[in-house]
């Protein structure tokens, strides 16, 4: 059985069982259909349709039973031709991010692009921090958004999103938010829940931590924003996380400020292929998420080598 048997047998019945019309439909000699009909009925075992002579005049049990079958899998080929058409392709984009940016970072930066990007298919897929320029370069991914540290790569390029910094959050109300308001050093006498890769060797917030002397206070060590959440409101601890993973409408039982100067501005940063052809609708979604880069400066910085400098953004 394959699949242009199948499909000559849908061809055959939606010309209303007229063997002239599908020939002429497919653009296949009638004696061809008629045979591989033929070799379909005897693998079946049983006749697809009953005939009067040599006519075909209408469809067995067993020929309506395959026929449905038959109907659905050209029906599939056809949704499978449309898909991978070239056209298709080009209004479609797979995105690969971190779990924290997709909550925080990704819906609001899709409803803001929504306008510009009408008939344009974007899926998203969630990955851990450090699995997401490896999924880029096997070609799973268009774009990848990274927030962690970058592994430099010569067939990536690595783009500036935006710049961010971590906030400091506490029980709203608390003593503690006031005191650490006025006098970051107080950090030194509380527990901390930190926000960061556990894949990083030393990630940014460690570096800042130790700077202040803090590392015997860390209680906890985390990639996910909601899990250093939750050890603030159940232990009262301090938690430190970035800065668009906190929101006074959200998390109104938290409240927040600045983090100590030791702590960096961050970059999160675009990754595409630096060997792919920077496809017209990525150029867009790139062109409405991050202003600042626009297709012509990216097909310069491709051939100029990766970009690690924020203050390109």
């Amino acid at each position: 059985m394959t699949i242009n048997q199948l499909t000559y047998l849908v061809a055959v019945i939606d010309a209303r069982i007229n063997l002239s019309r599908a020939s002429r439909h497919l653009g296949i000699s009638q004696p061809n259909i008629s045979k591989q009909i033929a070799l379909l009925e005897a693998e079946i075992g049983a006749p697809l349709f009953e005939r009067a002579g040599r006519r075909l005049h209408a469809l067995t049990p067993v020929g309506r039973q395959l026929y449905r079958h038959a109907l659905n899998v050209t029906e599939e080929l056809v949704r499978l031709r449309e898909d991978v058409a070239p056209h298709a392709a080009e209004r479609s984009i797979v995105i690969g991010a971190s779990p924290a940016t997709i909550r925080y970072v990704v819906p609001g930066m899709l409803a803001a692009a929504a306008p510009a990007m009408r008939g344009l298919e974007i899926e998203v897929e969630e990955l851990p921090g450090n699995e997401i320029d490896q999924a880029v370069l096997d070609g799973r991914c268009d774009v990848g958004f990274i927030s962690g540290p970058l592994r430099p790569d010569k067939n990536l390029l690595f783009l500036p999103w935006y710049r961010w910094r971590y906030r400091m959050i506490f029980p709203r109300g608390s003593e503690i938010g006031q005191l650490l308001r006025n006098d970051h050093r107080i950090l030194k006498e509380q527990l901390v829940a930190a926000c960061a890769s556990i894949a990083a060797p030393r990630p940014a917030v460690m570096r800042a931590l130790e700077a202040l002397y803090i590392v015997p206070q860390i209680a906890l060590m985390s990639p996910d924003p909601d899990e250093i959440k939750e050890r603030v409101r159940t232990n009262g601890h301090i938690g430190l996380i970035a800065e668009m993973a906190y929101s006074e409408e959200l998390d109104s039982d938290l409240d927040s400020c600045d983090s100590p100067p030791a702590f960096p501005t961050l970059v999160s940063w675009i990754a595409v292929r630096r060997t792919s052809p920077l496809r017209g609708c990525v150029a867009s979604l790139l062109g409405e998420v991050a202003s600042h880069l626009e297709p012509k400066m990216i097909e310069r910085l491709r051939s100029n080598g990766p970009i690690a400098d924020p203050s390109l953004i």
